[in-house]
Parts: structure tokens; sequence; C-alpha cells
């Protein structure tokens, strides 16, 4: 109770004096996992990992002490996939209860390491997930190797095998929905819609698991991963058509809750959301600059340079400001943040690693229209080559944007026509799938390409479209930029629009 209502410090001096009382070897072992949650819940990432690996010595798992190679990584996941290469989702689901104790006791406890060294940005994720998967295997069925198949599904995700990581989600699911214990369904599902079902399915359709996931985990005391799901579901909402007044009525309750149970990290992380949805609203003094009602740039920064979570919060700060910056056309900023946002990506299996590249590659075109540097050109095909690569498996949420890089290459060339079916055709899937601010930045790419091509009255119909597309999401940072940028625009919209 005590670790629930956020009294880590009360939850320490129990689990001391458990420790000191003990009577079992497994009490002891419950008491140790109390600490380790404990310690995570305060993002003492690295303190929690080696009181972890401590446990699981006892426990008879084994792992280095230090970070583990990549050749050990491959040597697991090849172990892994020979292991389950004979085994149908069915022979899984019917595999015998697992009811060796300390196997129970390991398989909790690596569930919970997985996702702290996730966040941390360590080599041992998917160590972790595979010994969760191995330990199944082995001993039999637990409520928790949902959480392992769901863990190993994001490392077949990383190696591009998207229907492979769809195929072990829909496993973890079936296990999940075996057990029939709610327990379990914050974290299985969080990774599940967080991590690996956007591959496969629009981006829409994993809201719904991500918001289950949260308010699960509220019912269940599982907090930390209520708030893991709530980050998940914000950010996915923000890159739908969603009104970014709804996107800021979501961020504020949920955050609410963050207060509430004392989730300081998490406060921090839905803050950058929220900052950069009041930015794109025209809540903020400087559209570029993160710095605001809920948010001081600088000052969460330096706090992420001096605690664990550097890479945490970098990360999403800088992947916002890219987007704000291409969106305001400040093209500078924005290649500077491409670059930054690049080297700070965590997993390549979330979503944000395709926005990183997509927003890179049309960066680095607007440049080029200026510059003519063949370098830039360089980086835009590198990342449409990667987008390419995951759009096969992943139309619905990667089409529009390879459209729309493959729309910007054609217009710096010189080839308008091919430019304006690419455009035309990335700003119908945008529609179509859902992504309002995407089709927004299609409308108002293909505008600037026609007004460079001498076809003003045809750019001015697609600038047009782009306003009323930015209106409606509710992004008055850009129309208003929009009116000053473009003055021919301003004749024509509507007066209600030029008084606000």
């Amino acid at each position: 109770a005590e670790y629930i209502n956020g009294n880590f410090n009360v939850t320490m001096k129990i689990t001391n004096e458990i420790l000191l009382n003990a009577r079992s070897f497994h009490d002891k072992i419950r008491a140790h996992t109390t600490e380790v949650y404990t310690l995570g819940a305060q993002h003492k990432l690295v303190e929690a990992l080696g009181k972890g690996l401590s446990i699981l010595k006892l426990l008879g798992e084994t792992f280095p002490f230090s970070e583990p190679s990549k050749a050990h990584i491959l040597l697991e996941s090849m172990k892994t996939q020979r292991i389950l290469s004979k085994k149908s989702d069915k022979d899984l689901i019917l595999l015998p209860l697992m009811m060796d104790h300390s196997k129970l006791a390991a398989m909790s406890l690596l569930n919970i390491l997985a996702f702290y060294t996730q966040l941390a940005g360590s080599k041992y994720t998917p160590l972790f997930c595979c010994r969760m998967v191995q330990l199944t295997v082995r001993f039999g069925l637990s409520p928790v190797s949902s959480f392992g198949f769901a863990g190993y599904g994001v490392m077949r995700c990383l190696l591009k095998d998207f229907a492979g990581a769809y195929w072990h989600g829909q496993v973890a699911l079936k296990v999940l929905d075996k057990f029939k214990i709610v327990e379990w369904a914050p974290r299985t599902k969080t990774i599940v819609y967080g991590y690996i079902n956007h591959w496969t399915v629009p981006l829409r359709h994993c809201l719904q698991g991500l918001k289950d996931a949260s308010q699960l985990g509220m019912q269940t005391g599982d907090i930390e991963f209520s708030m893991v799901a709530a980050n998940f579901y914000v950010r996915k909402l923000t890159l739908t058509s969603g009104p970014l007044k709804r996107v800021e009525k979501e961020i504020l309750r949920l955050r609410q809750l963050m207060y509430d149970y004392k989730q300081e990290t998490w406060i921090v992380v839905i803050n950058i959301v929220l900052q950069y949805s009041h930015n794109m609203m025209g809540k903020s003094d400087n559209p570029v600059v993160l710095t605001g009602a809920a948010l001081d740039q600088e000052a969460t920064m330096a706090l992420g340079q001096t605690t664990q979570n550097n890479t945490l919060f970098l990360r999403n700060i800088y992947l916002d400001r890219l987007v704000l910056a291409y969106t305001m056309n400040d093209y500078r900023l924005a290649h500077e943040m491409s670059i930054k946002s690049a080297a700070a990506q965590g997993s390549a299996a979330a979503f944000r690693f395709v926005v990183m590249l997509f927003y890179r590659g049309i960066t680095a075109l607007a440049l080029h229209r200026d510059s003519c540097k063949r370098s830039y050109i360089k980086t835009a095909k590198r990342c449409l080559k990667k987008i390419k690569r995951i759009s096969r498996q992943a139309s619905a949420n990667c089409l529009n944007k390879v459209l729309l890089i493959e729309a910007e290459l054609a217009s710096s060339r010189g080839r308008s026509s091919l430019a304006l079916s690419k455009y035309k055709a990335s700003i119908a899937v945008a529609e179509s799938e859902d992504f309002l601010h995407e089709q927004a930045l299609a409308l108002e790419c293909a505008g600037q390409s026609l007004q460079k091509f001498g076809q003003d009255s045809d750019s001015l119909e697609y600038l047009t479209q782009a306003f009323h597309c930015y209106k409606r999401w509710g992004a008055k940072a850009k129309t208003t930029q929009m009116l000053h940028r473009y003055p021919s625009l301003a004749e024509i919209v509507d007066p209600p629009v030029l008084l606000q």
C-alpha cells in the first residue's frame, strides 16, 4: 500500500524489517523484489538493475554483471528462436502451468527488470525477454509469460520481422486471456499496443488498447505501467487527427493522476508533450522552444543531463522540437534537432523512430532547396530507404510519409508533374489514415513546390487547404505564421480567422 501511494521511504523501511525477520527464503525474495520496484519507481535504474541481478543469481538465473555484448544478445535470440521454431501458437497456449516457485519468482523479477532496462537504454532488455520465453517453454506457463512473449515480440520488431512480432504479440494477449488475471494486463497491453501493433495495424487502432492499459494499471495498482501506457497514449494521440484541444484535455487528466501518485519522472515526460501541444496551439512566446506554462526547456534538459533519465527526457525534447521547427519552417533548427534526435533515439521499436526518420528526410530536402548541397539529398535518400522498408508491412502508418519524401525529391530535381502526383497521393493517404498534421504538411509542401514552378494560382489553392487543415487541428501558431508567410493567403481566408 505504501508503494502504491508513493511513500517510498516508508516502503524501504518496511522491507528492511521484513528482511530482518523473514523466516523463509521466499519471504526474503519477495521483500528484495519490492526493493527493486521501489528503486525503479524512483528511477534509480542502475541500483534497481544491480539489486535485481543479485536476486536472480540466488534464484538460479545468472546474467553478466557488465553490459552484454551484441554477440551475447544474438546468441540468446537465436537460442530462443530455435526453441520456438517448432511451436505453434496453440502449442504455447496449451503448455502446462509453471509450478516451480523459484522460477515463478524469477519470471516476476525478469518482467520488471526488462522494463527498467528498457527505460535506461540498457542492453540487458533482450536477454531478460529471451529468458522469460525460455523459462516458459521449459517450466510452463505463468501470467508473466504474456509479458515475456510481448517483450520477445519487441525484439522481432528490432530485427524488422514485423509479422513475427505481431504473432508474438497476439500470443501474449492469448496467454493473458487464458489466465484471466487482470493484474498483468497493463504490462502486456502496453508493450503490444505501444511497441508492436503500429508496425502492422493503423496507429489509431492502438489508442484504445493503451487507454485500457492505463486505466487497468490504476485499478490494479500497477501505477508504473499505467504511467507508461498513458504516455504512449498521448504520444500517439498527437500524431493522429484528434484536435489539439482534446489532446490537451487528455494530458491534463492523466497528469493529475501522476501528481496524485508522485510519479515525478512521468510528470516531466508528459509535460514535454503538453508543452509541445501548447506551442502548436499558440500558447507560448516562441513556438520552437519548449518553454511555457507546462515546461521550462533549459531546466528540463539540465535535469536530464544530471539524472539517469537523460535519454528519456532529451530524446522527447529533441523530437518535439524537430517537429515544431519543421512545421514552423525553421529548417536550420530542424536539421540540428534531427541530428540530436537520431543520436538520442531509444528503442527503434517505438514509433517515434519512424517520425524521426520522416522529419529528418523532409528537413534535409527543405535545406537542399536553398543550398543545393548533395549531402542533404543523400540524407533524405537514406531516410527514405529505411521508411520504405518499414512501409512494406506498415503501409497504413508509413505510406503517406514515403510519398511526401518522394514528392520533395522529385520537386528538388525539377520534375514538377511527378512531384504533384506524389503530393496528391500523400495527401490522400494521410487523410484516409487520420494523420491530419501530416496532411497539412503535404498540402503546404505542394503549395511551396507549385510556387517554385511559377504556378501561383494552384499554389494558393494548396496553401489554403493546408491552412484549414492546421486550423482544424488547432495549430494556431502555424495558422498565424502562414498569414504572415504567405501574404496572398491572408486576402482569401475567412475574415473571422484574421480577427482571431
